[in-house]
Formats: C-alpha cells, sequence, structure tokens
C-alpha cells in the first residue's frame, strides 16, 4: 500500500505525494517575505529535482499520523 498526502505547491496547485518515495522533508524561509514566509521542501529518491510545498515539516508530521496512525 502506498502511503499518499496531498498537499499543496507554493503556486497553489494542489499534488498527490508518495510518501514512500520522500527520503526528507526541509523546513525552508523566504527572507523577505512577510507572511507564509515558511515552506516545507521535500528530498525524493533518485530525481534531481525537490518539491516545495506550502506545508511545513510539522504539518506534514501531523497529517502522516492522523492518516497513517494506528
Amino acid at each position: 500500500m502506498t502511503r499518499t498526502l496531498i498537499l499543496t505547491q507554493i503556486n497553489g496547485q494542489k499534488t498527490l505525494v508518495a510518501m514512500d518515495k520522500v527520503v526528507a522533508i526541509r523546513d525552508c524561509e523566504w527572507p523577505v517575505a512577510k507572511k507564509n514566509k515558511y515552506y516545507g521542501e521535500l528530498v525524493f529518491e533518485n530525481q534531481d529535482e525537490n518539491l516545495a510545498v506550502k506545508e511545513t515539516v510539522n504539518q506534514i508530521d501531523v497529517m502522516m499520523a492522523k492518516a497513517f496512525g494506528d
């Protein structure tokens, strides 16, 4: 069973992410933004590009606990 979450990309589009392919999640910060200045970056195995999403590491952690917790 693939563990997937629906996350929001920086451009506002929703995307379905297979969390079993994610190697790391990093918290990032826009240095000049006053609102919504933090975002998350997903690092995938076997891919050169990372995916930037509006959710932070803590928000993704809570979503995973609710969705996949036993």
